[in-house]
């Protein structure tokens, strides 16, 4: 059996045993919602949520009028998600790996991937990027959040300086440090 279907299997158990099921939304997906508010072409647009699993974050999402593909793995997660929510059309719930998920649509206004990026070895991971490239308009928004002790992060910061009205000088931080 290859690695991907593995992965599906597994997932597929993961829901049927309850997975998330009672589980708050992240408060990512607030920061997610204001971002878009802030941004009236994205916030107008179609998104793809990555890994949308039986929908603790992907309800709240839709819940605000967004509209917003789930994409999942696990064909469990997506039949109980569309259980959950049979008014969403079928269309938006797609069952497939993202490395090599074909659009519905030309390309995507915003991108969201929580806890998603985090799996896999370093070929899956440039894979991820190389299919948000692809299936992202031009200056379209990206929401990436991942959770495993072991992910390398590189942090970004410049630092800025500026004089304030009193005289005083203050900091703002922004560039590249090494990864963690």
């Amino acid at each position: 059996m290859s690695d991907r279907r593995l992965t599906a299997r597994r997932w597929d158990d993961e829901y049927r045993n309850q997975r998330y099921l009672d589980e708050p939304p992240l408060p990512f997906v607030d920061r997610i919602l204001d971002t878009l508010r802030a941004d009236a072409s994205a916030w107008n647009g179609t998104g793809l949520y990555v890994g949308c699993g039986n929908g603790r974050n992907y309800l709240p999402l839709i819940d605000a009028g967004l509209v917003l593909f789930g994409l999942d793995v696990s064909a469990e997660a997506v039949t109980r998600l569309g259980r959950r929510r049979p008014a969403l059309p079928a269309s938006h719930l797609i069952c497939d790996d993202f490395r090599t998920f074909q659009s519905p649509t030309a390309r995507f206004d915003y991108l969201i991937a929580i806890q998603v990026f985090q799996h896999g070895g370093d070929a899956d991971v440039a894979a991820y990027f190389a299919r948000v490239a692809a299936l992202l308009r031009p200056g379209g928004l990206f929401f990436l959040r991942v959770n495993a002790v072991s992910t390398q992060i590189n942090h970004a910061h410049t630092v800025v300086d500026r004089k304030t009205s009193a005289g005083s000088r203050s900091a703002t931080t922004t560039g590249r440090s090494p990864a963690c």
